[in-house]
């Protein structure tokens, strides 16, 4: 009985130092992202923390596979390079894309899609991405036990060097290279031998696009906005680069939306959303920022166009007043990749997922919104989906390049629907997987000079 009592006594001694220590932990965690850290929760934060330090060193000091995707069971779906048999095929469009080498190599590649010509190859600066990857992880982790970052962000970054995945890499005119560091971190600039120009000095995430003097424009965490440090939610905000790396132009989403008077209708009383695994509040997810080359009847050269995957939320945007000039939710749903297609219509790559079940409603499909008639027509329906990511191009003769990116295949397409090329980059370490992509580019060679398209 004495020796019942004695495990008894221990197993409530347990039971309530546990209980203590996760009333603390909760309680510390609260105070932080209140932005009340104190001496007493920031402690306890990090005594919280120490187990998740433990495994992440175990984590960077081995190694785990690459992000390959199985594609043998799709049909009628060739490797890059397999379609010299294919006449309806153009000869002349190139991939660049991004390939893992392995677990401490990769390479972007400016690829014949056809003919598996490879036209010119950088080498990724890995060893460098990472030791910046370390420093921008700690500068999180501090800025959360100050109050100032959601719980969980500096997850997002690259915790080992064959975590590195590399995203929307662009070729410019001198054959350099930019691209950003997925899911979160700087942009590089390498020039054509693949040394490294400059990075970002802010975190970047989505989409990268040039303005039409070959100014850069980009989606930022921001880490700095006392409303979204206050609600404990992550804010984005737009940022413009000229070549140089210099920056033209920031502003917060936030602040954008108060100053519109929009901030309450379109953001605090819809849906908060969070990321892909539910970790911290993520209101707007801003996954591509487009900017427009030339006046239209609806907008002006200058203007932006800004999507909001966790509103569902087109929005343009006038950076030079400050201005939303137009908003409209739906009917597309967590979409990306805006394209301008005439004076008076814009394309939208529509992933088509339901907000409460977060799963594809039936196929992913490409929605033209005609801003004259306020009407949306649903194009490609049923040939391809992804419930994340995704990009589409307009290539010569009416046809469109559409990356499915969770599917690890892309697509040429007619104009009606019909598929004229499915097409995967393998994965290097198993073959038998594809390459999991990364929002490539379409580039066709014209004359001996390549255009992105």
């Amino acid at each position: 009985m004495d020796k019942f009592v004695k495990i008894l006594r221990v197993i409530l001694v347990l039971f309530f130092l546990i209980w203590l220590m996760s009333w603390s932990s909760i309680r510390a965690y609260k105070f932080v992202e209140r932005g009340n850290p104190g001496y007493y929760n920031q402690m306890i934060v990090e005594l919280y923390n120490t187990p998740y330090e433990i495994r992440r060193w175990f984590h960077k000091n081995t190694t785990r596979p690459h992000l390959g995707i199985q594609i043998d069971s799709v049909k009628a779906v060739l490797k890059i390079g397999e379609a010299g048999h294919l006449s309806l095929i153009n000869d002349s469009i190139f991939l660049l894309h991004y390939r893992l080498i392995n677990k401490s190599s990769s390479e972007i590649l400016l690829q014949n899609i056809k003919t598996g010509e490879i036209a010119q190859k950088w080498i990724v600066p890995v060893d460098e991405i990472m030791i910046d990857s370390d420093s921008i992880r700690e500068q999180l982790e501090k800025s959360y036990v100050n109050g100032n970052t959601p719980k969980d962000l500096n997850l997002e970054v690259p915790q080992n060097i064959d975590e590195i995945i590399i995203r929307h890499t662009m070729m410019l005119e001198d054959g350099s290279i930019l691209f950003k560091v997925a899911p979160y971190g700087y942009i590089y600039k390498i020039d054509k031998y693949s040394k490294i120009l400059w990075k970002s000095k802010k975190l970047a995430h989505h989409s990268i696009e040039l303005d039409e003097n070959g100014n850069i424009w980009t989606c930022i965490v921001n880490l700095n906005n006392s409303t979204a440090s206050k609600l404990g939610y992550k804010d984005d905000a737009i940022l413009c680069l000229d070549q140089k790396g210099n920056e033209m132009y920031y502003k917060s989403l936030t602040d954008i939306f108060l100053e519109n008077n929009l901030f309450a209708k379109l953001i605090e009383s819809t849906p908060v959303g969070s990321n892909w695994n539910n970790k911290y509040k993520d209101p707007y997810h801003l996954n591509d920022v487009k900017p427009v080359m030339k006046d239209g009847t609806f907008w002006k050269k200058g203007d932006i166009f800004l999507s909001l995957r966790n509103k569902s939320l087109v929005a343009l945007f006038r950076p030079n007043t400050g201005k939303i000039i137009m908003n409209q939710q739906g009917p597309w749903l967590m979409q990306h990749d805006i394209d301008i297609l005439n004076d008076s219509i814009i394309s939208i790559f529509n992933n088509n997922v339901s907000f409460l079940n977060d799963e594809v409603k039936s196929m992913s499909n490409v929605a033209n919104y005609n801003f004259k008639t306020g009407k949306t027509q649903f194009n490609f329906i049923n040939l391809f989906s992804t419930k994340y990511q995704g990009r589409k191009s307009e290539l010569p003769s009416n046809d469109i390049f559409i990356e499915a990116t969770l599917s690890g295949i892309y697509y040429i397409l007619d104009s009606i629907g019909n598929i004229k090329y499915k097409f995967y980059v393998p994965y290097l370490p198993d073959p038998k997987f594809a390459q999991y992509p990364g929002w490539s580019r379409i580039y066709m060679k014209e004359n001996g000079i390549f255009i992105e398209k």
